[in-house]
């Protein structure tokens, strides 16, 4: 008898193991959400170290005047035209001393705004120093 449940047994998950499996398609297959790395940072008259996405962006103490600390910053990593970058809002048109922008190695999808997709990109270690705030690509 336990024989013959052990057969049994082993024979259906062999015939449920072969069944192929399909996932459900209810229209949305092809839609992936948008991969944007961003964030909103407060930076005082300390400067400091802020994480966003595969990004560390770096202030130094006094990189803009005092008067206009502490200051608030959107920051984003997208594509434009398949290129990947950071953006900063607002833009602050020149600072006492640089920012620094560290990339790290990111291999993934990102999204295009351009082509309103995701696409691949494989970026290595580069460090930027910036004079101003806009929006920098990366290669």
């Amino acid at each position: 008898m336990l024989k013959k449940l052990t057969v049994i047994l082993v024979l259906l998950m062999f015939i449920f193991s072969t069944i192929p499996a399909s996932a459900a398609e209810h229209g949305t297959a092809d839609v992936q959400k948008p991969i944007i790395y961003e964030s909103t940072i407060t930076v005082d008259e300390n400067g400091g170290v802020y994480k966003v996405g595969f990004a560390t962006v770096k202030f130094s103490k006094g990189f803009i005047d005092d008067n206009q600390l502490p200051v608030t910053i959107k920051v984003e990593i997208s594509a434009v035209d398949g290129v990947p970058g950071i953006q900063f809002s607002p833009d602050i048109p020149a600072f006492n001393n640089d920012v620094t922008i560290m990339v790290h190695k990111y291999e993934g999808l990102l999204y295009d705004s351009t082509s309103g997709q995701n696409i691949q990109v494989d970026l290595e270690n580069q460090k930027l120093s910036v004079k101003h705030f806009s929006r920098y690509a990366f290669s």
